[in-house]
């Protein structure tokens, strides 16, 4: 066409024909369009990024009040002690220390450690967690974005992946993971779990070995942050199974339920010719086979070191039955959590007695061998059903309780990742569902289709909407009950309440915000419940000994040591309650077993300094200080018993040089002799001491003080 025959609009431009679609450019310009036609005008990785941004404003709008809360829950004072300072020498010993980890006892997990080390140098301390929360809400939105893309690179329907993602990072079950301390581990774990996946499902799609290298130390990282980041490679096999049908190539034509015909054109086009070689399936088992050594290591090191330093439980110390009672317990349970998101709590203890007289056990077992059967035969259409519940299954396997290191029968925390299992068929569902209300992808495919269809989309998501709107609710509700520690433990009670430690940690609380009386009601209650409880006699012990009440602080003490007699904190306590009694031989009696049985026990060199000092040994004082503070160098109360002592020595030292000086003018002087001797006694200078007392009997052989100095010395 000449030029002269190109007719212009208005606006300057070329016009378009008729037959060609505008471009999202043309529609973001257009000022006549709606919002909606210029969203749906753009890609759908496009449309994606955006939803991402909403989605993590939403999450973030809920979790907005974590930042403020200030509960300490269990194991907090582990992170929350002055050996995990953040230093090098620190940071090393977490990471060297694999078999025996010193500086938060337990199984290894280096990672976690230094991540709360990081926050404590930011200023994060027992009297600011602001730090330790805003790492851990940021963790958590990292987590809901990684979930997001997951699904979006499994079924390709970004509407779909935001909606579920949505689901998951508003979810009641992924709360306490986020106001408690502890639960770094679990959040950083999911991080780099979930990394792990999106990279190897990026691998998958590419054969990038770049991406490869990529998915192995991702997931190197995430099994040193928690060891139940242990299953992923198995949970890479069951991607492979579904939905990305690597392991069956001849049913590939089965991803069409779930996806549309122009993605699963798409998909098999790119793969579906490579899968069907034999040695390409060899390969694709192989090339699992490092990461299941990694996590063959690492399963070992969380074994040894979580028995060495902490507790395990083996299923050979329980009755046979226990394990597929507990299993089917679970399952059942956390499913139920999962779909009924409302009063969730910190502690589920087990039911008693835990038999199938028990109805919550005998429910988990009917429920169990129901939800199999379902699975089994839903094989028949699908296999997205039976995959997810694996997929879960395998996650929270490590923390199932077949080996037992904890109190609770479950947790949410432990269903935080795992949940992720029920996410997948519930965005291949959804995806399906989707596809069939968007019968073509061509641009112009929304103007062209029916009205139903368009309500049918906005009904899916108003759906997602609600749901998501329950799961605020509860979500808020939960973390206001985290507000303070006391506000928790009383929460946890109203769950638990025949459960001593919940009653013990609650006087624990009370007891520092010097409410006593309450405090002591609180032990006494976990007391009624367990008679044995070896920290809620420790702590009446402490409180009574506060008060002045010695002889009962000392009697909390003995039950202590009657129950547990190499009870480190037991001995320790002890000590301190006899030395203010003034029985000083005693107490040191008891503090030197404290050490034999724990020798780097801080607190307890600190505490001999004090009895040694009482009697006078300044030199085996200012040992005993200085002991503590190797151990821990921020101890303040070592630090200031260290500098009285070394104030005390300077003293004695002008003193004895003082009394020399005027012994030279007066060497019969015996009344001087005999404090020279006194003094060079409290700098352990025993021999010197004896050779004053000594000259004092040469002055004068009936010298009595002399006389009994000299049999004390020579003992």
């Amino acid at each position: 066409m000449s030029r002269g025959h190109q007719k212009r609009d208005r606006s300057g431009g070329r016009r378009v024909s008729p037959s060609a679609p505008p471009t999202a450019e043309k529609y973001w310009r257009e000022p006549s369009l709606d919002l909606r036609q210029r969203f749906l005008s753009l890609s759908p990785r496009q449309q994606f990024g955006l939803l991402i941004i909403c989605v993590v404003l939403l999450v973030l709008v809920i979790y907005w009040p974590a930042l403020s809360t200030h509960a300490s829950y269990f194991d907090d004072e582990f992170y929350l002690a002055d050996r995990v300072s953040p230093s090098w020498e620190t940071a090393g010993r977490a990471f060297t220390e694999i078999l025996e980890p010193t500086v938060v006892v337990g199984y290894y997990h280096p990672l976690s450690i230094l991540s709360i080390m990081l926050d404590r140098a930011l200023g994060g301390s027992d009297f600011n967690l602001q730090p330790f929360h805003l790492t851990s809400l940021v963790l958590h939105l990292g987590n809901t974005v990684l979930v997001m893309v997951l699904l979006y690179l499994l079924f390709r329907q970004p509407w779909v992946a935001a909606a579920v993602g949505l689901l998951f990072g508003i979810h009641p079950i992924t709360v306490e993971s986020i106001p408690w301390i502890t639960e770094r581990k679990t959040l950083l774990a999911a991080f780099f779990t979930l990394g792990t996946l999106v990279l190897y499902v990026l691998y998958t799609r590419h054969k990038d070995w770049k991406l490869y290298a990529a998915c192995f130390i991702v997931y190197l990282l995430a099994v040193l942050s928690k060891p139940t980041s242990l299953p992923a490679p198995a949970l890479m096999l069951l991607l492979d199974y579904w939905p990305l049908g690597a392991l069956h190539p001849e049913r590939t034509l089965s991803l069409s339920k779930w996806q549309s015909k122009e993605q699963h054109a798409a998909l098999s086009v790119e793969g579906a010719a490579h899968f069907r070689s034999a040695p390409h399936l060899r390969r694709h088992y192989l090339e699992k086979a490092p990461f299941f050594v990694v996590g063959g290591v690492f399963a070992i090191i969380a074994y040894i070191s979580q028995s060495r330093t902490a507790s395990v439980v083996l299923p050979s110390a329980e009755s046979p039955g226990r394990i597929p009672l507990l299993l089917a317990h679970n399952i059942l349970f956390y499913l139920y959590k999962f779909v009924w998101p409302f009063n969730p709590a910190p502690h589920y203890p087990f039911p008693e007695p835990f038999t199938l007289s028990q109805p919550m056990v005998l429910a988990g077992v009917i429920g169990t061998v129901g939800l199999l059967v379902v699975l089994l035969v839903s094989l028949r259409w699908t296999r997205a059903l039976l995959t997810g519940w694996l997929f879960f299954f395998l996650a929270i396997l490590p923390a199932m309780g077949i080996i037992g290191f904890t109190p609770v029968i479950a947790a949410d925390r432990f269903a935080y990742f795992p949940i992720v299992g029920f996410l997948l068929p519930l965005a291949g569902g959804l995806s399906r569902l989707w596809n069939r209300l968007t019968p073509s992808l061509a641009p112009n495919a929304v103007a062209e289709s029916g009205s139903w269809m368009n309500y049918g989309r906005a009904g899916l998501l108003a759906l997602a909407l609600v749901v998501a709107g329950l799961e605020a609710w509860s979500t808020r509700a939960y973390l206001a009950q985290w507000q303070n520690t006391e506000s928790l433990y009383r929460y946890a009670l109203r769950f638990a309440p025949q459960v001593d430690v919940l009653h013990n940690n609650l006087g624990l609380a009370l007891a520092r915000a010097g409410r006593a009386a309450e405090a002591i009601a609180e032990y006494q209650a976990a007391l009624q419940i367990n008679p044995d409880s070896l920290d809620a006699h420790l702590n009446l012990g402490a409180e009574l000994a506060d008060q002045g009440k010695l002889d009962e602080a000392i009697a909390q003490y003995e039950i202590v040591l009657r129950l547990k007699p190499n009870s480190a904190t037991g001995h320790n306590n002890l000590g301190i309650a006899l030395a203010q009694q003034g029985k000083l031989d005693e107490a040191e009696a008891h503090l030197r077993t404290a050490l034999a049985i724990k020798p780097d026990y801080g607190a307890a060199h600190n505490n001999l300094g004090g009895a040694l000092r009482q009697q006078g040994r300044l030199v085996e004082a200012l040992a005993e200080y200085e002991a503590a503070l190797k151990i821990n160098p921020n101890d303040l109360s070592a630090d200031a018993n260290l500098r009285a002592a070394v104030e005390q020595k300077r003293q004695l030292d002008e003193a004895i040089r003082q009394l020399r000086t005027a012994l030279l003018s007066q060497p019969e002087n015996i009344e001087w002799r005999l404090q020279l001797g006194e003094l060079l006694e409290l700098e352990g200078r025993f021999a010197d001491a004896l050779t004053e007392y000594r000259e004092v009997l040469r002055i004068d052989p009936a010298n009595r003080e002399a006389k009994q100095r000299i049999a004390a010395l020579e003992e």
